[in-house]
């Protein structure tokens, strides 16, 4: 794997000083039994090419796993890929350039901007293309794409293309650096560093200028930093204005809508994790009874604390946080006003969904259901070829819902109605799809 700069202008020798690399000197190490190399093909007035060069020893990849090993363990990407292994084998070597900490005689070509030609790679992404490209062509650098003669499947979990990535463009060193520790690790799946407070500090600190007004930023940071918990605190909760809410938030407002509108008196939240939609519902009017079901214990105690908060609250039914599973029947869920399926489904093999449907349209039988999944129809909007999870055990189409959901209403015990939540695109629809199955105004025999 490697990075290879380029530049052929004046005072391109100035680089040698920004890099802190002498050309007459070699430059290599051993960084965790690993190859580093630093080498300059040519170094003078007006043209400098460098490159960066790491050469790997799969075998000292197994020698952290505990336990027998087999040959899986070492036979994989991570070792031949310009990934987030690679940029921290090369830190110490380009550490002086990423963070412009150079001698004070050369502080004030720090932000000079150079006509670069950058190439890296192998690069493999399960990003489609088009997105890679949107990824740097907004930062003003002409994309182009060194292809291998067949497409290459490196993992069982997701095809990937592979490619060396070449870059054109005239920007600062510094920067330049900058922008490739954020966007290498975008297209990286599968970031080995823990992910911490640390990894928004470097967001911050190495997206300075740019990544602000990049029109894929909050792409860039989902997919940089990837837990919600640290999302949510580079990418606050939206409110006021004109702008849409988070679509968490949009999925509970609809559905508290929809339980408004059906003047339901008693709700079961299923999959309610640590209550925030039942916390959402407890203050629908006319709600008088709401119960929280969830298999988790660890997520049943967050739950009840959330609960235990809108005690006295005027105007709140407060929700119990009930342990239960889907999985099991249970006679007390029996004849509600409502069961709410939020975003579970697709967290359950779809060959079992069959079994629990049929318990409960027609054990509990409730007067609604109302069930959410997403649409994976619109995962291209997002940039996705995958899930959206890496828990959803499927994923389906607009039809392929309708078709489901029909399926298990094969009775006609209830009318049904699909709907769309969330930001509508023309030709993929919202990015939740839903479905309210309402019993229909007769009993059984």
């Amino acid at each position: 794997m490697h990075l290879r700069i380029r530049t052929a202008s004046p005072h391109a020798n100035v680089l040698t000083h920004l890099f802190a690399k002498h050309p007459g000197r070699r430059h290599e190490r051993r960084e965790k039994e690993q190859s580093v190399r630093f080498t300059y093909l040519k170094a003078d007035e007006n043209q400098v090419d460098a490159l960066i060069y790491v050469e790997t020893d799969p075998m000292s990849w197994t020698k952290s796993s505990n336990g027998p090993m087999d040959i899986t363990h070492y036979i994989h990407d991570r070792n031949i890929v310009t990934n987030t292994v690679f940029l921290s084998l090369i830190r110490t070597t380009l550490g002086t350039a990423l963070n412009g900490k150079v001698k004070e005689e050369w502080t004030e070509w720090v932000e000079y901007k150079f006509p670069f030609t950058i190439t890296v790679g192998p690069v493999a992404t399960a990003m489609p293309i088009t997105t890679v490209s949107q990824l740097f062509e907004s930062l003003g650098y002409t994309v182009t794409y060194t292809h291998p003669p067949e497409e290459t499947v490196l993992t069982e979990v997701a095809r990937k293309s592979v490619f060396l990535l070449t870059l054109e463009g005239t920007v600062s060193l510094k920067e330049l650096l900058s922008q490739l520790w954020i966007l290498l690790p975008v297209l990286d799946a599968d970031s080995h560093h823990f992910l911490d407070n640390d990894q928004i500090e470097k967001l911050k600190r190495y997206g300075a200028g740019w990544l602000d007004t990049h029109p894929l930023r909050d792409e860039i940071v989902r997919k940089y930093l990837k837990f919600p918990g640290l999302i949510e605190q580079f990418i606050p909760k939206r409110s006021g204005g004109d702008e849409s809410p988070r679509l968490n938030d949009a999925r509970y407002d609809w559905i508290a809508e929809q339980i408004d509108a059906l003047r339901v008196r008693s709700v079961v939240d299923f999959g309610a994790g640590e209550g925030k939609l039942a916390e959402r519902l407890a203050f629908v009017p006319g709600v008088e009874q709401i119960w929280a079901v969830e298999p988790s214990a660890r997520a049943l105690k967050k739950a009840q604390k959330r609960f235990e908060a809108l005690t006295n609250r005027i105007g709140c039914s407060v929700p119990e946080a009930t342990w239960g599973s889907l999985f099991y029947y249970d006679a007390q869920w029996k004849d509600k006003g409502a069961i709410v399926l939020c975003e579970v489904i697709e967290h359950i093999e779809e060959e079992r969904l069959p079994s629990i449907f049929n318990t409960i349209l027609h054990d509990y039988f409730p007067k609604q259901l109302i069930l959410t999944t997403p649409n994976r129809e619109y995962n291209t909007v997002y940039g996705l070829e995958t899930s959206r999870h890496t828990d959803h055990r499927f994923e389906w189409t607009r039809s392929e819902f309708q078709n489901w959901c029909e399926q298990m209403n094969l009775h006609t015990i209830y009318t049904l109605t699909f709907y769309g939540i969330g930001e509508h695109h023309s030709d993929f629809g919202s990015p939740t799809q839903a479905a309210i199955f309402t019993r229909k105004e007769w009993t059984r025999a």
